[in-house]
């Protein structure tokens, strides 16, 4: 019989804890509201903040389009090589291109090879012999075709 005093008194001990833990943890969810919403000054902050972002976009940003590359002229003699510089954004220039003739086993080819710069240098991107591309009269155009327009002409000759 003694320990049912002892468990009631228990009891009644854990209850007057739990209540206490109940208005402790209350007093501690008031405080987490108040400090998560955002007051006056943190509001105003963040206002300057969103101002300033948006002058250094404007600084930085390319006030135009950069002026395109002048035309390459395609009549160099074989061995020559002539480039041209590209960019994947408005205002970065990363890509070179690069426009040669070579002769391989008495082969007179015509070559375009495109290198991208980057944190290590030079990367070779891509290779394209251009010999049987600049054979072609036409390839995926929208109508008129050329052989339509070359059959009009010759009509109305």
């Amino acid at each position: 019989m003694r320990t049912v005093p002892l468990l009631l008194a228990a009891l009644t001990a854990c209850s007057s804890d739990v209540t206490a833990l109940r208005q402790e943890i209350a007093a501690l969810r008031e405080e987490v509201k108040l400090v998560t919403q955002p007051n006056a000054e943190a509001m105003a902050a963040m206002d300057d903040l969103g101002a300033e972002v948006k002058k250094l976009r404007e600084r930085t940003a390319p006030s135009a389009a950069p002026a395109p590359p002048p035309p390459i002229l395609l009549n160099a003699p074989a061995g020559s090589l002539l480039g041209g510089v590209g960019g994947t954004q408005p205002g970065v220039a990363d890509l070179y291109w690069v426009l040669g003739r070579v002769t391989v086993g008495g082969e007179e080819r015509s070559v375009l090879a495109l290198y991208r710069a980057g944190p290590k240098g030079l990367k070779l991107d891509a290779v394209r012999l251009l010999n049987y591309d600049l054979q072609m009269i036409e390839f995926q155009n929208d109508r008129p075709s050329v052989r339509d327009l070359k059959a009009e002409v010759e009509r109305r000759k």
